[in-house]
């Protein structure tokens, strides 16, 4: 199986087929949610390809010449793509699950749960940087550095937020991560790709190494909890706008509590 062929058999037609259940479900109701998709899917292909072409220069993880299309840098054309995708597989998702935003008529106090939150993920960024300093803890490290600045200006904006939407958004992150980690460990079982054992603390889940779980849990997280403040942020704006100029949303949406 080469690299092409894996995005064929498990992202896109998952994809397709929750484009045709968003078209058939929420008509008319798109602009908005691809909007973020978009705009979050850019995000990621720039955030995320120095970081990748440097794992791949330096062995960290590296592919099988006669897998791939051609590459980028260092990296996979296909791997590019896979940035995009993954980001449109979770955040249809999310859309599927998630209730639009609506405000509190008591606001409760989220600021403990917003500053705890914060202080993980800095803690974790820590914790990262410090890992880079081991060859056995590279790939973890360089993941948790990557990552977890991005979870920390998450939360520390719009925390209580997040908090109030813990629910179904840890719901989608778990379901979603374990769902590319056993496509993922598939792929490496088929040598698609490799993991460098010298960069990795060899802890793994069958054929799946501990860091790329961790990977796609934490590319999960950024995806869910990026959407979920975009999508809430424009929501709660256009509810604001909706008395100046007349706009009825009951006839496009049903809100309800988060």
């Amino acid at each position: 199986m080469t690299y092409l062929q894996f995005l064929l058999i498990f992202l896109v037609p998952l994809i397709l087929l929750e484009i045709w259940y968003v078209r058939k479900k929420f008509p008319g109701q798109g602009r908005v949610m691809a909007a973020g998709i978009g705009f979050l899917s850019f995000v990621a292909v720039v955030y995320t390809t120095p970081w990748d072409n440097y794992l791949v220069k330096h062995k960290i993880w590296w592919y099988g010449p006669d897998k791939v299309l051609g590459v980028i840098g260092y990296v996979p054309i296909e791997e590019y793509a896979f940035f995009v995708l993954q980001t449109v597989l979770t955040g249809l998702y999310l859309y599927i699950v998630r209730r639009p935003f609506r405000p509190e008529s008591h606001q409760p106090d989220y600021s403990v749960p917003r500053l705890t939150g914060s202080m993980v993920y800095l803690l974790l960024s820590i914790l990262g940087w410090i890992m880079l300093f081991t060859d056995s803890f590279r790939y973890l490290g360089l993941i948790l550095g990557w990552a977890c600045p991005v979870m920390l200006l998450q939360f520390s904006l719009g925390g209580h937020r997040l908090w109030q939407t813990r629910q179904r958004s840890c719901f989608v992150i778990a379901t979603s991560t374990l769902y590319l980690c056993l496509a993922d460990a598939l792929a490496i079982g088929l040598e698609i790709w490799t993991i460098s054992p010298t960069f990795t603390t060899g802890i793994k889940f069958g054929t799946l190494p501990l860091e790329e779980a961790i990977f796609f849990l934490a590319t999960n997280i950024m995806v869910v909890q990026g959407l979920e403040l975009a999508w809430s942020f424009w929501e709660g704006w256009e509810l604001k706008l909706s008395p100046t100029l007349g706009w009825n949303r009951s006839k496009n949406s049903q809100l309800s509590s988060p």
